[in-house]
């Protein structure tokens, strides 16, 4: 989920790294990447996987740096829904999710009132649907389970959606608008579980 501006701080914290050797090893800044090219890529490589896994959530950085909202933990979901295989007919679902984020992917998984269970494959891109709207969008493959019956793989695309009187670096709640490679249409309201 990177935009012009991370793309800019990337260059000038490769330049400061550079600078930083260079300072320890004495030389010209040229000759000292030649010499310290793995060293040089090492640290460049562990500030981009830490800020990616660990540092991207700081509420300091949002949203003039980094535009994602923290979904991470754990949410009380109420889903209203439609399937062609049920005749279309609306119903609705309570139910537990866990989303678990970083700076650029979401992998979430719900388990239904009903014991079915819902969850992605793999955590899936998050990307954003311009620069200062409240909604981000998702395509997953994701697995549902009915008690003991074989599980369906659907594809999905999922729009989320945050009122902007919510919109802060670790919303409350959010609602997810979706559809299903089967048909299925719906909404999930998702409430943060503060009581885990």
């Amino acid at each position: 989920m990177r935009n012009k501006f991370h793309h800019q701080a990337i260059v000038v914290l490769l330049g400061i790294i550079i600078l930083i050797v260079s300072f320890f090893k004495s030389g010209t800044p040229e000759g000292i990447v030649l010499k310290n090219f793995g060293i040089i890529s090492l640290i460049f490589s562990l500030v981009l996987i830490l800020f990616e896994k660990l540092f991207w959530n700081i509420p300091v950085l949002y949203p003039w740096f980094v535009p994602v909202p923290n979904l991470n933990g754990n949410w009380m979901a109420e889903a209203k829904f439609t399937r062609p295989e049920d005749g279309n007919v609306e119903k609705m679902a309570l139910g537990k999710a866990v989303l678990e984020q970083s700076c650029s992917d979401l992998y979430m998984r719900i388990i239904w009132s009903d014991e079915a269970k819902m969850e992605f494959f793999e955590s899936t891109p998050l990307a954003i649907s311009g620069n200062r709207t409240k909604h981000y969008a998702l395509t997953a493959i994701y697995q549902f389970s009915v008690n003991n019956k074989p599980p369906k793989t659907r594809s999905t695309f999922m729009s989320f959606s945050i009122p902007a009187e919510l919109f802060k670096n670790k919303p409350e709640e959010f609602k997810i608008f979706y559809s299903t490679t089967d048909g299925q249409h719906g909404e999930m309201k998702l409430t943060r579980n503060t009581k885990s």
